[in-house]
């Protein structure tokens, strides 16, 4: 089973701007809510070569929220994906999402060369 992939509620038209990570003090990544979730599994995100880990605590119902610092970004395309690891070693990962940092959300005012 492949899960569904992380989402960036920041993001307008698949961007976000550096003025929006500043007000957030990051970038906000939200693992949607699967009913295959239990309580003792780990998510772990990775966002670009940066990992983040957290256990889920109690099966709330709720997306797991994680703050991702700008100093991880770049403007220009960046990827998130996550893998559940059950307490028994079993892995799930999700599809890929990306996002695009940029100055503005104007796609014609960001000059990036992305090579």
């Amino acid at each position: 089973m492949v899960l569904s992939p992380p989402i960036f509620p920041q993001a307008i038209r698949g961007r976000i701007t550096t003025a929006q990570i500043a007000e957030a003090n990051g970038i906000i990544v939200e693992i949607p809510v699967n009913s295959s979730f239990s309580e003792g599994d780990l998510i772990r995100l990775q966002f670009n070569a940066r990992i983040y880990e957290r256990f889920i605590s109690e099966e709330d119902g709720q997306p797991v929220i994680f703050l991702v610092a700008d100093v991880f970004s770049h403007l220009g395309n960046n990827t998130a994906y996550y893998t559940v690891v059950e307490p028994s070693g079993r892995e799930t990962r999700s599809l890929p999402a990306k996002v695009f940092i940029s100055i503005t959300l104007e796609a014609d005012d960001d000059v990036v060369n992305t090579h």
